[in-house]
């Protein structure tokens, strides 16, 4: 990190402007360390300029830093390779918030405003699934924990319905009102199609025994 900190010191001379910079060390045990430098600068005089630094280890918590990145990276992959949508809902204000995990999301992150209405209104919900669809925001603001149910949505592209298996976790504040709901879904429109075209066979096969009997 040499290099970079040698830019950091020049250009603070020069434009004559504190230092926030974090690099490695290699103290007498042989085994690099994190530390933070912020110095502020004191002096006006180019020749010999002073700064007030302090210097803090801060290894630690760059090791936690990285875990953590680590953790994240991992689990975004995971919800990637699992088809899995993540969004997170205003319970008070009746907003959802979808991120760049959103596999049916083709922008990073869009805002939805007047949620339960306007999807509702612009017949996202398919009329059978409107029930499921209200009970489920019903039992959030009610301060349910958790909430899942199966939801058929119009898709955006062409005439049809998905079916989505949507599951909240309720945020609460100090006072335990519910504040937010972080949600996760998964697409079981095969699922469903499949159960649905097995019911149909039994129900046939039903209607063949009965004929065969009479």
């Amino acid at each position: 990190d040499a290099d970079k900190l040698r830019k950091t010191y020049i250009e603070a001379i020069k434009h004559k402007k504190d230092i926030d910079i974090t690099y490695r060390i290699r103290p007498k045990s042989g085994k690099p360390r994190f530390v933070n430098l912020r110095a502020t600068y004191l002096s006006t005089n180019t020749t010999n300029p002073e700064f007030h630094a302090v210097l803090t280890d801060v290894d630690e918590m760059k090791k936690l830093e990285e875990s953590l990145l680590e953790q994240q990276l991992r689990y975004q992959v995971a919800v990637k390779s699992a088809g899995i949508n993540i969004w997170e809902y205003d319970i008070e204000n009746d907003t959802l918030l979808v991120g760049s995990s959103s596999s049916r999301i083709k922008k990073s992150c869009f805002k939805i405003d007047d949620y339960i209405k306007s999807y509702v209104k612009n017949e996202f919900i398919r009329e059978d699934s409107r029930e499921t669809f209200y009970n489920i925001y019903k039992e959030l603001k009610e301060g349910k924990g958790e909430v899942t149910g199966d939801i058929w949505f119009k898709s955006l592209n062409v005439n049809e319905y998905w079916c989505e298996r949507i599951t909240y976790t309720t945020v609460f504040d100090e006072r335990g009102k519910p504040l937010k709901a972080f949600g996760a879904g998964r697409d079981i429109t095969r699922e469903k199609n499949a159960e649905a075209k097995f019911q149909e066979e039994v129900k046939y096969r039903e209607v063949v025994q009965r004929q065969k009997l009479a």
